[in-house]
């Protein structure tokens, strides 16, 4: 997008090989920016597809596989409609400047909500380095025997060590809330876009998180069943006028989130104005107060190999937004 054809801007750049003087989308360092921090990890991300029919090269669909694959959400400024992009799944990095309480809030609060069950998928699994010749997936990982009694190395598909006893650890979690198996849709499963096996990683240990399985301390033991929840309420106009999707703030309840601040992103938005009645009504995500880590895989490896194939034999751990750099060894 940052790289497309603004000449309608009079932008003098050569387009496809520098970013423009003046694009129609936020480049800020602000939260929905493009240069935000909280887009680091997923910059650190490398796709790569074939594009094999006219319509799949235009730019709002290249944005759509993008965010559908990694966790992002494209949306316009509501102020001066240039576009945007967030990450979801996770907090934000910068921490959010208002706390909502219930003086603030008008009429009914809607009662907490977890996920439906059927949103949760025990044993999930990713097809990914897609064969463009025979138009298959050449690789998976795959999470197997979720509701087992203890872990088995044979219950994970193309991972091994810590890291794919976390991940069955993540699903038998997620299976002890639920007690259920679902087939997860293949536009979660399936990704043409994904190649690395650090990446499919990456999705993998996310769509994990977002079901609500938190990796807290990078250990099996670590793996805490903490979902996102959602909750609905209104505040008045001026309070929320400036409010869009996406954005990060906080809320505290007496009984909704027992009087701790909890942050949330704003899922759903509305605006009402009529006489008498000059309300924002927002659907909300709330985050949930377990502190969560990444998983990441940093090391010199030979590209095309399988994740086990590495140089060095130790698994490594990192805080969120390192992007990797600030490791600590577990030998």
């Amino acid at each position: 997008m940052r790289l497309q054809n603004w000449s309608e801007q009079q932008s003098g750049v050569d387009w496809g090989h520098a970013y423009p003087n003046v694009p129609l989308i936020d480049v800020s360092t602000n939260d929905g920016g493009f240069d935000f921090e909280g887009l680091q990890e997923i910059k650190n991300i490398k796709p790569a597809w074939q594009i094999q029919e006219y319509g799949g090269a235009w730019t709002n669909e290249i944005m759509k596989k993008i965010c559908r694959g990694f966790f992002c959400v494209n949306y316009q400024n509501p102020t001066n409609g240039d576009e945007r992009i967030s990450f979801f799944a996770g907090k934000s990095l910068s921490t959010p400047a208002t706390t909502v309480t219930l003086g603030q809030i008008v009429g009914p609060i809607s009662s907490v909500r977890v996920p439906e069950s059927s949103s949760i998928y025990c044993e999930p699994y990713v097809r990914y380095a897609k064969n463009q010749g025979s138009g298959q997936y050449d690789k998976i990982i795959r999470i197997r025997n979720a509701g087992a009694d203890s872990y088995n190395s044979d219950y994970v598909d193309g991972l091994d060590g810590t890291t794919a006893e976390i991940m069955w650890t993540k699903a038998h979690v997620l299976w002890q809330s639920t007690r259920r198996i679902e087939e997860p849709p293949s536009d979660m499963t399936d990704h043409d876009i994904i190649y690395r096996d650090v990446d499919a990683v990456w999705y993998l240990d996310t769509w994990f998180s977002w079901m609500g399985a938190i990796d807290t301390d990078g250990t099996p033991s670590g793996v805490e069943f903490d979902p996102k929840k959602r909750i609905s309420f209104s505040v008045p106009y001026d309070t929320g006028k400036d409010w869009y999707i996406m954005q990060h703030h906080k809320l505290q309840l007496p009984h909704q989130t027992d009087a701790t601040s909890i942050e949330f992103v704003i899922e759903k938005i509305k605006r009402e104005i009529s006489r008498g009645k000059n309300l924002i009504t927002v659907q909300a995500v709330l985050y949930g107060q377990t502190t969560e880590i990444d998983l990441y895989i940093k090391d010199t490896w030979v590209d095309g190999t399988l994740l086990d194939d590495w140089k060095d034999n130790y698994q490594t751990l990192a805080e969120r937004g390192t992007g990797g750099d600030d490791i600590t060894d577990i030998y």
